[in-house]
């Protein structure tokens, strides 16, 4: 600040050192430092060219700003189910989808928990379309040893302040290694609206201010995200012996982040005659759902469970243009009946989240 060269405009070489050093934590060669994830997504859909016809394939529970791109470029949007053990995509359900109009897969991580990155690639190698993978909540986070930036061809990471990695705002497109069709120098002409090549950019940069902020947080990014596993895996061992609760699984040598700590209610395990399932939870409200049961307990037990992405075709911009419920019943009755995040953070102390793991154990003998 006292340089006084803080907007980007005016630059002390501040952005430039933040992309290099964010690139080396991928293991990448490019990373741009921008505005926001959401450019970075922009970005990326400018460089694969998408146009009306073309289909891109995507999951249901997720921001909507992981495909709204698409969807105003003129895509045709495909919503492929969600597994019910990882809440990520299901795979399987993405290749059935795949044709020959596919143009892009764009893949958001759950949460800080990952999709199988591995066989996300091999589809995009199989069949050509292209990988944009939305790791806006999980920076610095691991698949099976490499860094996820290394299997999408472009990534779009958000530093805005409720990430695990925050300058305030901001974000970053990372590319991967060999990336064809010229796509870092078209990358950085459209960050630009001043003029730097035949494309008409935008005014996307990052300033100087919010890239020395980066510069600080990034070599606490692995301590920070060891912190969260740490939380996480209390929870886990906390809530074992709770049939009725099933976290994401996690299964192999996957760093995920954590962004919440995300389960289900197991509705096998509820009984149905519970009192509190077959009444309103106030006003004129319909009995509540198995999910929304429990968050009223643990309300109760002051404990307070934010809510979560509802399907983002049930979001106006999908709608309006003729998107609606029914497209993936599967996702849609996790989403409603099951899925919960209880709280984690950094400044959580152990006799915090010991509260949060009590105060389940207590709602969830009353669901039983």
């Amino acid at each position: 600040m006292k340089s006084g060269l803080v907007s980007g405009l005016t630059s002390d070489g501040k952005v430039d050192a933040f992309a290099s050093e964010f690139a080396s934590h991928c293991g990448v060669d490019f990373a741009l430092p921008l505005n926001g994830a959401c450019n970075a997504r922009s970005i990326a859909t400018h460089l694969i060219g998408l146009e009306p016809g073309d289909e891109v394939i995507t999951n249901p529970i997720t921001y909507i700003a992981t495909a709204i791109y698409p969807l105003r470029a003129g895509a045709t949007i495909r919503f492929a189910e969600t597994n019910p053990d990882t809440l990520n995509i299901d795979v399987d359900a993405v290749e059935d989808l795949v044709n020959e109009r596919t143009r892009a897969l764009y893949v958001s991580s759950y949460e800080g928990y990952f999709p199988n990155m591995a066989r996300l690639r091999k589809i995009t190698d199989d069949h050509d379309p292209r990988f944009v993978f939305n790791p806006a909540r999980c920076a610095g986070g691991r698949y099976d040893g490499r860094h996820t930036a290394q299997y999408a061809d472009a990534s779009a990471f958000s530093f805005q302040e409720q990430k695990n990695m925050a300058t305030c705002d901001d974000g970053a497109l990372v590319l991967r290694d060999g990336v064809s069709g010229g796509w870092t120098r078209k990358a950085t002409q459209l960050r630009n609206v001043r003029g730097t090549g035949e494309i008409i950019g935008e005014n996307f940069r990052m300033d100087e201010l919010r890239a020395a902020t980066g510069h600080t947080q990034l070599p606490k990014l692995d301590t920070m995200n060891d912190e969260r596993r740490a939380i996480a895996q209390r929870y886990t061992d906390g809530l074992a012996d709770l049939p009725m609760i099933k976290p994401v699984q996690t299964d192999g040598p996957h760093n995920h982040v954590y962004h919440w700590y995300v389960a289900r209610i197991a509705s096998d395990q509820i009984k149905a005659e519970t009192a509190i399932l077959n009444q309103p939870l106030g006003g004129e409200d319909p009995a509540p759902t198995p999910r929304d049961a429990f968050a009223h307990l643990m309300r109760a037990e002051d404990v307070d469970m934010p809510t979560h992405n509802q399907p983002a075709y049930l979001d106006e911009p999908f709608t309006l243009r003729g998107y609606g419920e029914g497209i993936c019943p599967e996702s849609e009755r996790l989403w409603r009946d099951e899925i919960f995040r209880l709280p984690l953070n950094l400044d959580m102390t152990e006799g915090q989240a010991d509260h949060v793991i009590s105060a389940a154990h207590t709602s969830a003998e009353q669901l039983a």
